[in-house]
């Protein structure tokens, strides 16, 4: 969902907004420094989960060419019933249940724009 409100002839606000029913995850570790590990992946997880993204700007339209921008950004990711599997420098691999994952990310956007 994306919503664009003009405040004024030369102030915009730009407030966005997604959200993941159903994310994939999988993420490949390599350990480079570690010989009882395979190399290319080291470890793997996997799971199923969902997220959101949410971020507001606001713009201001310096020159009929030149915007400046500054927001807000904040994404978050949760999985569950995931599985970590290590890979071994033997060939073999080990297998075990995660409970869940979580994680966000946050902070400031910013940006000048330059149209010709």
């Amino acid at each position: 969902m994306e919503g664009v409100t003009a405040l004024s002839n030369r102030w915009t606000l730009l407030i966005d907004a997604t959200y993941y029913p159903l994310m994939d995850l999988v993420n490949d570790d390599i350990h480079h420094q570690r010989s009882d590990l395979a190399k290319n992946p080291s470890a793997r997880m996997t799971g199923k989960g969902n997220g959101y993204d949410l971020m507001a700007v606001l713009r201001v339209q310096l020159t009929h060419q030149l915007s400046a921008h500054l927001g807000y950004r904040r994404w978050e990711r949760w999985v569950e019933n995931q599985t970590l599997t290590s890979y071994l420098s033997d060939g073999s691999s080990s297998t075990a249940r995660l409970m869940d994952l979580s994680t966000h990310r946050d902070g400031l956007v910013a940006g000048l724009a330059w149209l010709f």
